[in-house]
């Protein structure tokens, strides 16, 4: 899918691949962005050749930030587009390259998602929650009534827990 030296790699953050309703492959991982340890954005690939080619990588966040864009979650939409979530650090831009666990963030990492066709346009572009947590996983699912993401939510206080928003008609709810 793709190669590189500019990867950012650990335990937590991992790439990974889905099918689409069409048999296409889609795959997620994140590159170095800039040279702060948290500088990474998510790259996008699809194949519809079952991994033999991939498209050019695109980025599905727009914001030209070198913070921490990843924990992303891929979705195969009813549509057959691709859905996307991850962990937006857009924010925290002007903050110090450390993730003191003692001491409350300044700024606040959010949840987005997009929607991605098969010719990676990017659509659907949406902030979820504008305070989450910043280091943990994100998961997404199709129901009956629309996409579901799930994903560790922060409060005010720095309270900690799972929390659940739902797309219906086109319209994510709080």
């Amino acid at each position: 899918v793709a190669e590189g030296d500019n990867w950012f790699i650990n335990w937590a953050d991992f790439p990974s691949v889905i099918a689409l309703k069409d048999g296409t492959l889609a795959a997620h991982w994140l590159a170095k962005s800039g040279s702060a340890t948290y500088a990474y954005d998510v790259n996008i690939s699809q194949s519809k050749d079952s991994g033999t080619t991939w498209t050019k990588p695109i980025v599905p966040h727009r914001d030209n930030t070198q913070t921490e864009h990843g924990f992303v979650s891929l979705l195969p939409l009813p549509d057959g587009r691709l859905g996307a979530i991850w962990l937006d650090g857009r924010n925290m831009k002007d903050m110090k390259d450390d993730h003191d666990e003692d001491k409350p963030l300044a700024a606040n990492m959010t949840l987005s998602y997009a929607s991605i066709d098969a010719a990676g346009e990017i659509s659907d572009e949406a902030e979820l929650d504008d305070r989450v947590c910043e280091c943990c996983q994100t998961s997404e699912a199709v129901s009956s009534d629309g996409i579901v993401a799930v994903y560790r939510d922060r409060s005010q206080n720095e309270g900690r827990d799972i929390y659940t928003v739902r797309q219906q008609g086109g319209a994510w709810g709080k």
